[in-house]
């Protein structure tokens, strides 16, 4: 596997977490686990979830941090 395999995850969520700030982000994770505990998910359901609670259009960042080949600027 890649490097992207095992840190572009943690890099994307805390790059989100700088872009939306802590009591939102932390707010984005308390309510993934209580609604999909035991359950399956996409990364689109997150990428709502994260939109829906920060009231930001997040479609370029994600773009940017999860399906653009190679690393992100600045990390």
């Amino acid at each position: 596997f890649s490097f992207s395999v095992y840190y572009r995850g943690a890099a994307t969520l805390e790059a989100l977490r700088q872009k939306i700030g802590q009591e939102t982000f932390l707010r984005i994770l308390r309510r993934w686990v209580s609604e999909h505990l035991y359950g399956n998910v996409t990364t689109e359901q997150f990428i709502e979830l994260a939109e829906q609670e920060s009231g930001q259009d997040l479609d370029r960042f994600f773009f940017i941090w999860l399906y653009r080949p190679g690393k992100p600027r600045g990390w």
